[in-house]
């Protein structure tokens, strides 16, 4: 863990973009020294109030144990990576949309962040010494050069000249395609900045993972409600009369608008682990699909009504977003072994694709703009602004086939005792972003329902079984391939081991 004090107001404000660098070094000249198996590595940022010294240590009084588990729900996974089998490694990842759990937009909210990189695998050794960086880059700087200086000893980055065969190529012609694809839409982003960073869902086992269903539900409100704190206390305490959802719902906000919004979006983290258990060898050897599905209406007054504070609205415009993630190089001989940015030439079954990660790789965010006309939130700034509401419903599934995960319990040589069941790991959060020409004036929580949830910290049962697996289990395939399998004659026994945590550098 790794403590820092927050950068000045001054410098805190008008980030663009935020890269994060991992270096991973084997601790002597050998590369068995770095240990032999891939490792989930989630890196934690958590907020500490510089002004209750109670968040700083646990203690038998209700009072602690509350702050312990406000402490607990303000720790956010910002970064994933995975080690490789017996091998440094040395990463670069966008985390833009991070950044407000690093860094306020608010003079006010100078606290220290904690930076915690963990790995529950209890079973496996930790051997890398660990180096991290962070790239704080702002909207006028010259991004390319401070990328290149973040990068450019990055191994992944020697390797972007090198074929590796026709699926390789084809994989960088879909990446070229789509660069030109997206470019008019980054164009017409630049100089946004994320102001706001709000927790939707975490993962859990895939099978049941859609009973009862993750939703959110996010309530925008115009600034011009800001203007009387009586006014605005009751427009908040009616809005949120009138727009709570059922008590299934996971997450419910409501936000000020503050001076304008400028974009919304949803980054999630996603990866699929288990094998060994189920026939199709979910979830980390195959294809499941994750699926957001995103309602948004833009709300006004009743015809008639003459209160902006009416508890009846009608909806004036509709939206609705789709999107779809899928690993469809899960299971594959050389999904791994063809993407550029793994670590080469590993032990083990490396080469082998994986449902949204690899050993020896970063997990990138996956960005999705809600894409809205500019109609929506341009009606909450302005005269024309009172009264109006957006509404933002959220959900989010996941589908093994694009249906429904269905358990057959594997036979003969697929079924792995040493395996555990399938699940994913998964983080998501609502993104809200703001420019700095709308005004200094940033969008604000006013009410949240997540007050006492435990985020990004509660544990699968499969993580438990993740650490009763030995070494013979540990060197999985797709299929039985003891070529690709490394043993370890001490490993049978390992006993449970809480979180390990790395120092950071």
């Amino acid at each position: 863990n790794k403590t820092v004090g927050p950068p000045p107001p001054h410098a805190s404000n008008g980030f663009a973009k935020l890269l994060i660098e991992l270096q991973l070094v084997c601790p002597t000249t050998s590369r068995t020294s770095c240990g032999e198996w891939d490792r989930i590595l989630s890196l934690y940022a958590i907020r500490k109030n510089n002004h209750d010294s109670d968040n700083d240590h646990v203690a038998e009084t209700a009072k602690d144990k509350a702050s312990s588990q406000l402490k607990t729900q303000q720790r956010k996974e910002i970064a994933r990576f995975v080690t490789g089998y017996s091998s440094p490694g040395h990463y670069l990842t966008d985390s833009t949309t991070m950044l407000p759990h690093i860094v306020s937009s608010v003079q006010s909210e100078g606290d220290d962040v904690e930076f915690s990189l963990q790995t529950r695998a209890g079973w496996a050794k930790i051997g890398h010494n660990v180096t991290l960086r962070f790239y704080f880059i702002r909207a006028d700087d010259d991004k390319s050069a401070k990328v290149t200086a973040a990068s450019k000893e990055s191994s992944f980055l020697q390797l972007s000249d090198t074929v590796l065969d026709q699926q390789q190529e084809q994989h960088q012609k879909i990446e070229t395609e789509t660069e030109t694809e997206t470019e008019t839409e980054t164009s017409s982003r630049r100089g946004q900045m994320p102001s706001r960073s709000l927790s939707l869902f975490t993962g859990g086992n895939l099978l049941g993972f859609n009973q009862p269903g993750r939703t959110a539900r996010i309530v925008v409100l115009p600034p011009s409600m800001g203007e009387e704190a009586e006014a605005a206390e009751e427009h908040k305490n009616i809005a949120i009369s009138r727009a709570r959802p059922s008590s299934n719902t996971t997450s419910f906000y409501v936000v000020n608008s503050g001076a304008g919004i400028a974009n919304l979006s949803i980054s999630s983290l996603t990866t699929g682990h288990g094998w060994g258990k189920d026939v199709a060898n979910c979830a980390e050897f195959c294809n499941t699909q994750h699926q957001f599905t995103v309602s948004v209406k833009l709300m006004g007054q009743t015809q008639g009504s003459s209160s902006v504070n009416s508890k009846e609205l009608e909806i004036i415009a509709e939206h609705t977003m789709n999107t779809t993630q899928e690993f469809k190089i899960a299971g594959t001989d050389l999904g791994c072994a063809s993407n550029i940015e793994v670590a080469p030439n590993q032990y083990g079954s490396w080469h082998e694709g994986r449902a949204g990660w690899c050993p020896g790789s970063s997990v990138p965010p996956k960005v999705d703009y809600l894409g809205m006309p500019s109609k929506f939130l341009s009606a909450l700034s302005g005269p024309q602004s009172a009264g109006k509401e957006i509404w933002i419903d959220i959900k989010y599934k996941a589908f093994f086939n694009h249906t429904e995960y269905h358990y057959e319990e594997a036979e003969g040589e697929q079924k792995n005792d040493n395996g555990y069941d399938a699940e994913i790991k998964h983080t998501s959060y609502f993104d809200i972003w703001t420019d700095s020409r709308l005004g200094r004036q940033h969008p604000c929580v006013l009410f949240s329902n997540k007050a006492t949830l435990h985020e990004g910290g509660s544990q699968s049962q499969s993580e438990s079984s993740r650490r009763r697996r030995n070494s013979n289990g540990r060197g999985r395939s797709k299929r039985v391939k003891k070529q690709h399998r490394k043993s370890s004659s001490h490993s049978k026994n390992r006993k449970r081991k809480s979180f390990q945590e790395v120092q950071v550098a």
